[in-house]
């Protein structure tokens, strides 16, 4: 009885000691291309272009069995994009002036976002074991915590009046704004973005046997599938996601053995 006993204790910690014994510890920089999803109303408002971002971390792999192994990581990323936005409005032009046929009302405006996030990824793994080189797959939920940015706002307002000639200080003046703000991170109406942002990766890459560790290219698209904008600013009328595709390079330092082992 106390044999069995014996027997019961040691091999869950035996198990979990051959498992840890073949566990990769991986870290990794690189570049995140982010941009966001504006559909529905967002989108009509604003055309979103791509902003290229750090990223760095590390990577854990644990073997499950065979090429299969599910892989935690600790990573920094930087999200965010370019929303431009251009409209014209016929019409009144400013307050001192009556709707008439002729005036305008031109506004551009671009908010350039740099967005800070920790990002922990959950990703479920395969590996193409082969020798000294292979590829894997990978794909799983990440949980993504806002703790920073930095958001360039510019302002073109410009308007006029065919009642006036261009020599009048009325016709066609031009109000310039250029202002660089941190942006808060919350679920309030003061806030512009929320905290939490839940997602999900998936992609792949190549490794390739370099001294006692393996080269690791990895790629992956990350899918954001929270609306970032609370509820309490305008989150129940516009939709904000986040989206970017991450290239990064590491290598993967195996306690012992490698991929081909």
């Amino acid at each position: 009885m106390k044999m069995k006993k014996l027997l019961l204790t040691i091999l869950p910690l035996f198990l979990i000691s051959l498992a840890f014994a073949q566990v990769s510890v991986t870290p990794k920089v690189g570049v995140s291309i982010a941009n966001y999803q504006l559909p529905d109303l967002a989108g009509e408002i604003y055309d979103g272009t791509p902003n290229v971002g750090f990223l760095g971390g590390v990577a854990i792999d644990i073997p499950v069995s065979g090429g299969f192994s599910i892989q935690p990581e600790f990573l920094f990323v930087q999200k965010g994009g370019n929303l431009d936005n251009e409209f014209t409005d016929e019409g009144v032009v400013g307050d001192a002036f009556v709707p008439s046929e002729g005036a305008y009302y031109l506004i551009y405006d671009n908010w350039d976002e740099t967005l800070n996030y920790l990002e922990l990824p959950l990703l479920f793994k395969y590996t193409f074991i082969g020798g000294t080189y292979g590829f894997y797959v990978l794909a799983g939920p990440t949980f993504s915590f806002g703790v920073s940015g930095e958001i360039n706002f510019k302002l073109t307002d410009s308007f006029g009046d065919e009642r006036f000639g261009p020599g009048d200080p009325t016709y066609n003046d031009i109000i310039g704004v250029n202002e660089t703000f941190d942006p808060e991170f919350g679920n309030s109406s003061s806030d512009f973005y929320k905290a939490f942002d839940l997602g999900a990766a998936f992609g792949g890459g190549l490794y390739i046997e370099a001294g006692p560790g393996n080269i690791i290219i990895d790629a992956r698209y990350g899918l954001g599938l929270s609306n970032i904008i609370p509820d309490d600013a305008g989150g129940d009328e516009l939709t904000q996601k986040n989206s970017s595709i991450q290239l990064s390079l590491g290598y993967a330092i195996p306690l012992t053995g490698g991929y081909g082992d």
